[in-house]
């Protein structure tokens, strides 16, 4: 866990300079002088230990949808600032999410491809982000079905990241029922110049598999500001068939309401905002591994990703505006947005999936402040939001990547249907969810209450089988109460009541084991019920402390598992709901200031996710298919534990050493918590009987991993036209111990294929330039 410290780190580093000069004054001044000498110091350290506190406790926006302070939250929040993005080859949002409790975050192959889980929410696996709601400057991306992919994050446009931990439903909806992660970008007031960063890397310190460059220009004049990134990523992973090319684009220009020649005030203030991103994803997909593999070679790639070339080729546009107004003291603000999106995608996988798709969300929210009789202070919160996600949707057969149009695919002769697409649909995708919450504070005591109402539509149009075309919606109340109270100024207490839902993606409905009808229309939304009690202290204005404990309920939890169809040629991921499944966990984190040159972040993470009702199946050793129970199991994919230890060391104001390590317990990967095993996958043959194949596997051992990273800033320079320029020179060292790993894990998979390896050692230097304003 992270918190934004430049600011508390400079005034400290000024402090020591000062407090060297009062020595000397004191020594030489008379007795007036003494005494006011005595009273700035007083000044000054009062002024210090106020920097310390607002560095440790931040004020965040997430949780709430407006802006609090962190510790006053009744909520497990967590804050990554600049410095900690700084020091990560800004790849992968995993860089920046190792050090966050409850926070699961592995990389399948190196790139944008990363597997997050929020308290178990999202560990089902598959493609793209699941469970946890996505944000870019707090408007969802996440999609209205809960799958976000994240080609359109650029950690190189980020300033700060918010990770909001436990169920979001109530603010929202149903693609959040794990948590929520904000991702904040920087403005044209906050980066006034230009910026070039150039990064490269490799595994080991004789190759190098990575290139990225990151253009930034910021401005501000008058009323408006605007902020341009672009940036170009080329990076060939450690394993086969795992090349990976990122162009990204992103423009903010703001326009703000002056009077006087200054923004206008809090209560009246207009402003309006447009946003423009392009994305451009050339992916290859080396996929899963054995055992024995990822053990023996983890360089290799599954054979049939080889053979079919499997791949993720995606374009993307979004453009929007957002707006808020001051209504005044007494009427509050009021805030909107709106944005459009465009998509094209060719997946090569079991099927090449063509899609073309659109999104139109818009959202609306009021929040005003008032008293109420007996000194109660009220502030409530109510909006809206609107989703449609909509497009073509084909599945071709795959033939060495490339769609299969020769044949027919579907050859029904009893219906006479024939169709070279295995699937062709068009899919309509509408949300709509609407929220009001209210905080009630009276003295030291605070209640928070508030409720969701969200409606998720699945609309998928056939039009190989038009009578197989599905309308299916979903529907859920998700209410949050939640009492906080302050002990005493810096200590806090809370306890919250929350339910959530989370709805299957579309992508998991139409994986089903049916190749008839295509659709999973026995999985059903998961919901919830979550019990919490926390505590947050910042002591001394040096240390943050952070402590939850939480009890969660689930009932229809979503798991994945591989199977092998016969006369299918690639294997299939699907997904079932587990009965009921009860997650019980501890969250601990601290950051410590501990000198002017020293900060010290820590975190500890113990989960226990036991499926407590689900009756499964597994393949025997006859390739039979056998009911099993799994009561009492854990949920596969989730350690029990896990920590990690970050120090930061600022020796002299140009050097930066930081230092960090993580480590998570062993791991299951299948329903059955098999320690070592194997598994019995069938192998198709022309013309024949399935062949019966055993696979041995076992659990994912535990590890521990060590990072470094050093900086250094050359020394200022200025110019009569082009003003201040700087030049800052980094190292990073991922993995020094060069230890090998599991990264993340496909759960259940029927072929013996549970294991994506994570990289060796992993060396990366950048050079970052600047020049003008700051």
């Amino acid at each position: 866990m992270s918190f934004p410290l430049p600011l508390a780190r400079g005034v400290l580093r000024a402090s020591l300079s000062r407090g060297a000069c009062g020595v000397a004054l004191v020594t030489l001044a008379t007795t007036a002088n003494q005494a006011g000498a005595q009273s700035s110091t007083s000044q000054k350290a009062t002024a210090d230990s106020a920097a310390r506190a607002r560095a440790l406790n931040p004020v965040v926006t997430t949780a709430t949808r407006d802006a609090r302070e962190l510790r006053k939250l009744p909520v497990s929040v967590t804050v990554i600032d600049t410095t900690t993005l700084a020091r990560t080859s800004q790849v992968s949002l995993t860089e920046a999410l190792r050090t966050v409790p409850g926070v699961i975050a592995g990389n399948l192959f190196g790139g944008d491809d990363v597997r997050l889980s929020i308290r178990g929410s999202g560990a089902r696996g598959g493609f793209g982000v699941r469970g946890i709601g996505i944000l870019l400057d707090g408007v969802p991306i996440t999609e209205p079905d809960g799958q976000t992919r994240l080609d359109q994050l650029d950690l190189g446009a980020a300033r700060s990241i918010e990770i909001v931990r436990g169920p979001g439903s109530a603010m929202y909806g149903g693609t959040a029922s794990g948590g929520v992660i904000n991702v904040i970008t920087r403005s044209g007031r906050e980066l006034q110049g230009l910026s070039v960063r150039m990064t490269g890397g490799g595994f080991g310190f004789d190759s190098v598999n990575l290139r990225k460059v990151d253009v930034s220009a910021g401005g501000a004049r008058g009323a408006f500001d605007a902020y341009l990134q672009a940036s170009g990523t080329r990076m060939v992973g450690m394993r086969v068939q795992n090349k990976n090319d990122m162009n990204r684009a992103n423009l903010r220009v703001n326009w703000t309401r002056q009077e006087n020649a200054a923004p206008a005030p809090a209560a009246t203030a207009t402003r309006v905002g447009l946003d423009v991103s392009y994305s451009d994803l050339d992916m290859q997909i080396p996929g899963s591994l054995t055992d024995a593999s990822w053990r023996n070679e983890p360089w290799a790639a599954d054979p049939l990703n080889v053979t079919g070339a499997y791949a993720r080729r995606e374009q993307r546009w979004r453009f929007g505006l957002r707006a808020s107004q001051g209504l005044g003291t007494r009427f509050g603000t009021i805030e909107a947005f709106s944005f459009g999106t465009a998509r094209t995608i060719d997946h090569p996988i079991f099927r090449v999936v063509d899609q073309n798709t659109h999104r139109v969300q818009s959202g609306l929210r009021h929040a005003v402040s008032f008293a109420a009789p007996g000194a109660l202070t009220v502030r409530l919160n109510t909006g809206l939001d609107v989703d449609r996600w909509y497009g073509d949707s084909r599945q071709w057969t795959n033939v060495a990547g490339t769609q299969g149009r020769s044949t027919p695919c579907v050859n029904d002769r009893v219906r006479n249907i024939v169709s070279t697409a295995c699937v062709n649909q068009f899919v309509t995708l509408p949300g709509l969810g609407t929220y009001t919450s209210a905080d009630i504070t009276r003295g030291k005591a605070t209640l928070t209450a508030g409720a969701r109402y969200d409606r998720v539509t699945y609309d998928i149009e056939d039009r190989i089988r038009p009578s197989q075309s599905v309308n299916q919606s979903f529907d859920q109340v998700s209410p949050r109460v939640a009492v906080r109270y302050d002990v005493k100024p810096g200590v806090s207490v809370y306890s919250s009541v929350a339910r959530g839902f989370e709805v299957p993606t579309n992508s998991e409905l139409t994986a089903s084991p049916d190749t008839l009808s295509g659709l999973n229309t026995a999985l059903r939304p998961s919901s919830l019920m979550n019990y919490e009690a926390g505590a947050k202290a910042l002591l001394k204005s040096r240390v943050l402390l952070d402590v939850a404990v939480y009890r969660t309920n689930v009932t229809g939890e979503f798991l994945s598992r591989t199977v092998v169809i016969p006369g299918v040629q690639f294997p299939r991921t699907i997904f079932e709901n587990v009965g009921r499944t009860r997650r019980t966990g501890l969250e601990v984190s601290a950051t410590t200031l501990v000198a002017p040159w020293v900060d010290v972040v820590t975190s500890y993470t113990y989960a226990r996710y036991v499926m407590t009702q689900f009756t499964g199946t597994e393949i025997n050793a006859q390739g039979q298919s056998v009911a099993a129970n799994y009561a009492g199991k854990l949920i596969p994919g989730v350690p029990q534990q896990r920590g990690a230890v970050e120090m930061r060391l600022r020796p002299t104001n140009a050097l930066g050493i930081t230092v960090w390590g993580e480590a998570q317990g062993r791991t299951f990967v299948d329903n059955a918590n098999t320690t070592r095993g194997t598994v019995f996958t069938q192998v198709t043959r022309t013309g024949q009987a399935p062949l019966i194949v055993p696979v041995a596997f076992g659990a994912v051992p535990g590890y521990a991993l060590a990072h470094a990273t050093i900086a250094y800033t050359l020394p200022e320079t200025r110019g009569a036209r082009t003003g201040a320029s700087r030049a800052s020179l980094f190292v990073n060292i991922e993995n020094i111990l060069d230890r090998r790993y599991v990264a993340a894990m496909a759960t259940n998979s029927g072929n013996g294929r549970f294991y994506f390896p994570g990289a060796g050692r992993v060396v990366n230097a950048g050079l970052t330039l600047s020049t003008g304003g700051r």
